[in-house]
């Protein structure tokens, strides 16, 4: 009789527990931050009545790298940054926007690198996503760097003060790095990041000279001292998560025969026909299938019948698949006769990514000749497909122009070969090419990869580890907070 009349009390007393109480996701891998009750209601008013739970670790260390990566994208770069850092011995941690989250299973990807993960509320980076809200964080004390991975577009600056946190984590910093992702932002990033103390790291030379070029053309007035650095983003990646790092059986690897049968071209990045040229790939496609059916059938016709079995794998030319991915990809109109010849492959997550990468004989850059100005891949910003390309250590087709901009590809003999005036050239040099001169551009592929990694490293840990700065220099600049 008391159990009866207690059980609604019990019930509820339960329902309580079970939902008020911090949940956890348990992994031998990476420390999980406490996933509070789902909620779609304003955001910022759960953070300003305190309702979230603290973070507890502990941040007493003085080798503390902290990235700020609060935006769906960019996660390549945040990987980029944790290896370097992670290898050179510092401690990495990660505090992330909640879009973040839903790009695939990135985080998984990283653990090797990171040791702690922050998750921040999204607002002010996209109000349309409902927001299941994290932890809120404790600032340390000391922080050895700050780096703001999407730093030119304000988009972590502008989600950190939001909660005000970018005054006090900046402060708190021995020295600050801002990811510069286009060259002709450097006046606006200049207001958040000036010398000594803040760096501005762009992702290519060519990108660099072009930031400097604008900076140096800006009246005095309108100018701030800036310290400008670049390294191009290329890492290991981890043979923990990356299925393609632990292959022994060499499933992965492209044979002589297989070579001479298929060649495998795989095309990256936003499927955006302002970035590249779909047009152009399909013509092509349709091109060269056209030639290899042409070529195939007038090679059977003379050829003695006794002579066809012995001479096909020399004269039969190899036939053309090719993989698009990334997001958006699966929105792509391929036509019909080319369907048999195109996969698409939209929002898959990271590891399964360079799996696909890897899998592949080439990867293509098939650029917009138009936004090589106006997007500017030749003066304002990198190509995501060349450092994906090298650090999967995968062979690059790409036009002589775009080429032309990183110097060690440029400077590899077969890589320059292929290259020509524009995209359909290039790709039909690629599908000309024999087995030993493919080889010979994998080794060109993990040549460059080690000067990038090497250089990278040097420079991020310059960066770091860099001149000591006086506490006046520190105390000339204070952070402020971008208008809305």
């Amino acid at each position: 009789m008391i159990v009866s009349n207690h059980l609604p009390f019990l019930l509820f007393t339960i329902f309580l527990i079970f939902f008020t109480l911090p949940k956890r996701i348990t992994s031998d891998k990476l420390p999980r931050e406490n996933y509070p009750p789902y909620d779609s209601w304003n955001p910022r008013w759960f953070y300003e009545n305190n309702t979230l739970n603290y973070d507890k670790y502990n941040y007493n260390n003085d080798n503390l790298i902290i990235l700020v990566s609060t935006a769906p994208y960019h996660v390549e770069i945040l990987a980029f940054l944790a290896y370097h850092y992670h290898t050179l011995g510092y401690t990495v941690h990660a505090w992330i926007g909640a879009p973040t989250k839903y790009y695939g299973s990135w985080i998984d990807f990283l653990f090797p690198y990171i040791e702690h993960v922050v998750y921040l509320p999204d607002y002010g980076i996209v109000h349309w996503y409902n927001t299941r809200w994290r932890t809120k964080p404790t600032i340390p004390l000391s922080i050895k760097l700050l780096v703001y991975v999407t730093g030119d577009l304000k988009v972590d600056i502008y989600s950190l003060c939001q909660l005000n946190y970018h005054q006090q984590l900046y402060q708190r910093s021995q020295r600050v790095l801002m990811v510069s992702h286009q060259a002709s932002l450097i006046q606006n990033a200049s207001l958040y990041c000036q010398a000594p103390k803040c760096t501005l790291l762009h992702l290519g030379y060519h990108v660099q000279q072009t930031a400097i070029s604008i900076y140096t053309s800006l009246p005095k007035q309108e100018s701030f001292p800036v310290h400008t650095s670049y390294a191009y983003p290329v890492f290991e990646l981890p043979s923990e998560t990356i299925p393609s790092m632990n292959n022994t059986d060499g499933i992965l690897t492209t044979s002589r025969q297989m070579f001479n049968q298929v060649r495998r071209i795989i095309i990256q990045g936003a499927a955006n026909k302002t970035r590249r040229d779909y047009d152009e790939l399909f013509r092509c496609v349709r091109k060269i299938s056209l030639l290899n059916k042409l070529n195939n059938k007038l090679n059977k016709q003379q050829l003695p019948q006794q002579q066809q079995q012995q001479q096909q794998q020399t004269t039969i030319r190899p036939r053309i698949e090719i993989s698009i991915i990334g997001y958006l990809a699966k929105q792509l109109n391929i036509p019909p006769e080319l369907k048999n010849r195109i996969k698409l492959y939209d929002n898959i997550p990271y590891e399964k990514y360079y799996t696909l990468l890897q899998s592949n004989d080439f990867i293509a850059t098939f650029i917009q000749q138009a936004s090589l100005s106006n997007f500017g891949y030749l003066y304002n910003r990198i190509s995501s497909s060349i450092p994906a390309g090298v650090l999967a250590e995968v062979p690059i087709i790409a036009t002589s122009d775009l080429l032309e901009r990183y110097h060690c590809l440029n400077a590899s003999y077969w890589h320059h070969f292929i290259a020509r005036p524009n995209n359909c050239k290039s790709l039909m040099a690629a599908m000309e090419m024999t087995y030993e001169q493919y080889e010979r551009m994998k080794e060109e592929i993990r040549y460059c990869k080690s000067i990038w990694l090497y250089e990278g490293q040097a420079t991020l840990k310059h960066i770091v580890e860099g001149n000591r700065i006086s506490v006046k220099d520190d105390n000339h600049f204070q952070p402020t907070c971008p208008k809305e």
